[in-house]
């Protein structure tokens, strides 16, 4: 199968990923209390210095520290409900990125079937399609783990 092969299924399945992820957004309004807890501390970040705010946190820093940084790059009003929309967007955008290095994990493990079906099969699993309407930090620390083990069975 050539590059562009992989890149034209890639794209689609960021595309699946992306309309499950819209339509969970769009059906469901509340967010867990874990993520208000994840905003409460991103709007933390944005607020007070960068060490001040990581002593003050009870959770890992990494999520709230995406979503503060994204709301201080697009110049968004900081009011509730854009925080809410923007730690959604955040984790929604995490679930999207972790199509690529799932998919080429499952290529370099298994065949191009393989790599395929696995992120299309975990993009529907039901606890995965909560993660960015419960504005939790899993797909940003899933992304950076099949980022990370990806590299390792290059080596």
């Amino acid at each position: 199968m050539s590059i562009r092969e992989h890149a034209l299924r890639i794209t689609l399945l960021m595309a699946f990923v992306l309309t499950v992820q819209c339509w969970m957004l769009a059906r469901n309004t509340m967010p867990a209390r874990d993520g208000i807890s994840f905003i409460r501390i991103a709007r933390d970040f944005s607020q007070t210095p960068l060490p001040t705010a990581i002593q003050r946190s009870s959770q890992h820093p990494l999520y709230p520290w995406l979503v503060s940084v994204t709301q201080r790059v697009l110049f968004l009003q900081p009011d509730s409900k854009t925080w809410l929309q923007i730690a959604r967007g955040v984790a929604a955008a995490g679930c999207v990125l972790l199509v690529i290095p799932m998919y080429l994990t499952g290529l370099r493990l298994g065949n191009a079937r393989t790599a395929f079906t696995a992120p299309l099969l975990f993009s529907v699993i039901p606890v995965f399609t909560r993660v960015s309407v419960d504005c939790m930090a899993e797909s940003s620390y899933l992304l950076f783990f099949m980022r990370e083990s990806g590299k390792e069975t290059l080596d």
